[in-house]
């Protein structure tokens, strides 16, 4: 089945700029002659659970005006049109293609100049476990932003001098990543660094104390992580997430997040038991830096108590304390005065202790604005 069977048709929608099929299950082609023609105003594609979807127009480069190209769900698609992809494009999304062994050569054709001939500022390719490597040539410096799934070693090792522009790269869903290339990442604008369910992921890139822009950084379900690397963390780092590393065994005191002295929004959850946090913060409160103004503790199993070392966290504004079944007891003195939010919930022992007018803790706790411990 054909989305037109002409070209007459295709005039009398010179109007349109938003084209978006979805579930067409018998779907083949857009056009159906190679020279067939989308409205030349399109500024955006999107594709969705097309599933016998084979070819896109041969021509789709002319659509000057495109500017965002996405298809999800199209098992059966192979490849691009070899004439490549419109210059004004600025997001590529390709998402669940199982199919799709490439990325468009196109996409990194750079004038005799040096300047770039596309506006592609974004690129995604998400779960797309055919495609294996990334085309010869370097990206375009418009491009600031890259996701792939199924990454491989060999993949991060085309990340050279060419990506040097990049300022956010995510690496989700990539059982065969092991580890990162040598050399480390070599791309000194990242500001935002992202890896999740890398279950065989064992380090962390080298040299990360190198990447100076590097503001957020993200580790979700990498179950083979077991430390840190030796030199620290980017020493800049605004935001951390620590998810489910659940072999991360280095101690806390290791950690060094104590030199993160921008760090004002940490998240901890579910890490290994032989991290032994019974007790967190520590009680002299040096493994943290002072100017985390949001904290969040999760799924600790074996969290007793939250130490007194929280007081010298003097910033802290948020405090989120969930599913620690074992946790029940606060500090002695109570509380940060500094503290405008308190969320306590899946703690049974100490939400018994924090009833209100009735709990060991509710005096301590009364006068923050934002409460819940239901």
């Amino acid at each position: 089945m054909y989305l037109w069977h002409g070209l007459t048709n295709l005039d009398k929608l010179s109007c349109l700029s938003n084209l978006r099929i979805r579930d067409c299950r018998k779907l083949v082609s857009l056009v159906t002659r190679e020279e067939g023609l989308l409205p030349y105003n399109l500024e955006v594609l999107s594709l969705s659970n097309c599933v016998e979807l084979e070819n896109l127009p041969y021509r789709l480069h002319s659509l000057t005006s495109l500017r965002n190209l996405s298809i999800i769900f199209c098992p059966k698609l192979v490849s691009f049109p070899a004439a490549g992809l419109p210059c004004s494009l600025k997001s590529l999304h390709i998402q669940f293609c199982d199919s799709v062994e490439s990325v468009p050569q196109s996409i990194m054709q750079v004038s005799n100049t040096g300047n770039e001939i596309t506006y592609l500022e974004n690129l995604s390719f998400r779960r797309c476990p055919s495609l294996t490597s990334l085309p010869v040539g370097e990206f375009p410096h418009s491009v600031k932003s890259i996701e792939f799934c199924y990454w491989t070693t060999q993949l991060l090792e085309s990340l050279d001098d060419g990506f040097s522009h990049l300022t956010a790269l995510v690496i989700f869903g990539s059982p065969n990543l092991e580890s990162f290339p040598e050399s480390g990442l070599a791309i000194p604008n990242l500001r935002s660094f992202s890896i999740a369910y890398c279950e065989n992921l064992k380090s962390l890139p080298n040299q990360m104390q190198n990447l100076k822009s590097l503001v957020s950084l993200e580790m979700v379900n990498c179950g083979g992580l077991v430390s840190f690397p030796k030199a620290g963390l980017p020493p800049n780092l605004i935001n951390l997430v620590i998810c489910e590393c659940k072999n991360l065994t280095q101690p806390v005191s290791e950690w060094r997040l104590e030199r993160l002295s921008s760090l004002i929004d940490l998240t901890i959850i579910g890490t290994s038991p032989s991290t032994d946090m019974v007790s967190f913060p520590d009680e002299e409160g040096k493994l943290l830096p002072s100017s985390l103004t949001s904290l969040s503790v999760q799924r600790l199993e074996n969290l007793k108590s939250i130490s007194r070392g929280l007081h010298n966290l003097t910033s802290l504004e948020r405090l989120w304390i969930w599913d620690c079944p074992k946790l029940r007891s606060l500090p002695k003195k109570g509380l940060l005065a500094t503290l405008g939010l308190l969320c306590i919930t899946g703690c049974p022992l100490l939400q018994k202790r924090c009833t209100k007018k009735k709990g060991k803790y509710w005096p301590f706790i009364a006068n923050i604005p934002y409460l819940d411990v239901s």
